[in-house]
C-alpha cells in the first residue's frame, strides 16, 4: 500500500532538468514521446541540446509536439524528429529501427516509454499476440534487439553506463492485481514465453 499511495501521491522530486548536464551531440528516442511522461521527457532532453527522435503511431501528434517544443525551447542547440511506429505491428517496428540507423550513427539512449493499458478484452495486434503483451512487451523487446548494435557501437566511445535503455513502469501492475496477488508460476512462465520470444527475434521477412 505504501510503494502505492507514494506513486499515485509522489514526493518532490530530488532530480530535475536543472540536475542535467548539457546533451548536445548525443541522441535519443523516445516512445510515446508527443504525449504525457514521454513529452516532458522529450523537453527535457531537447532543451539540454540534445537530438530528440519522438516515435509513434501518429505524425500528426508528433509533429505537433514538435511544434510546441521549439515554441517552448527556442534557444535549444538540439533537434527533433518524428520516427513513425506501432508497437503493436512488428513490421512498423522493423521500419521504423531501418529508418533511424539509415539516418543515425549513434544512439545514447533509447527510452522505451509507450505503452498500453487494459485494453478490451479480444484485441489482438497485427500479428495476432494479445494487444498488451503486443505492445507493451514484445514490440518494445523486438525494437531494442533491432537497436542493439547501433547502441554498442555508440556504448565503444562513451563514458561507462551512458548509452542505456530505460523502460517506463505503470502503476496499473500495483492497483489492478486481484486480491492475494498473483502466482506467476515462473517456472511455467519461462518455459511458455522463451520459445515465443524466440520467433520475433528470429523471425525473417515478415
Amino acid at each position: 500500500m505504501g510503494n502505492t499511495y507514494s506513486l499515485m501521491f509522489p514526493p518532490k522530486p530530488q532530480f530535475t532538468e536543472e540536475n542535467l548536464d548539457p546533451q548536445d551531440g548525443r541522441v535519443f528516442i523516445v516512445t510515446g514521446g508527443y504525449s504525457g511522461i514521454g513529452f516532458e521527457l522529450c523537453r527535457m532532453l531537447y532543451q539540454a541540446g540534445g537530438s530528440v527522435y519522438i516515435a509513434g503511431r501518429s505524425e500528426e501528434k508528433g509533429e505537433q509536439a514538435i511544434a510546441q517544443l521549439k515554441q517552448h525551447c527556442p534557444g535549444s542547440s538540439g533537434s527533433l524528429s518524428f520516427l513513425k511506429i506501432s508497437l503493436d505491428d512488428l513490421k512498423s517496428i522493423k521500419s521504423a529501427a531501418e529508418e533511424f540507423t539509415a539516418k543515425e550513427s549513434r544512439l545514447d539512449v533509447l527510452f522505451n516509454n509507450a505503452g498500453v493499458s487494459m485494453p478490451p478484452p479480444g484485441l489482438v495486434s497485427a500479428q495476432g499476440y494479445e494487444l498488451s503483451l503486443a505492445t507493451n512487451a514484445i514490440g518494445p523487446w523486438y525494437f531494442t534487439q533491432l537497436l542493439v548494435p547501433v547502441l554498442t557501437q555508440t556504448a565503444k566511445n562513451q563514458p561507462p553506463a551512458s548509452v542505456r535503455v530505460v523502460w517506463t513502469a505503470s502503476i496499473v501492475t500495483d492497483v489492478a492485481l486481484p486480491k492475494g496477488g498473483v502466482d506467476m508460476k515462473a517456472r511455467v512462465g519461462t518455459t511458455t514465453s522463451t520459445p515465443l520470444l524466440d520467433q520475433v527475434e528470429w523471425m525473417c521477412d515478415f
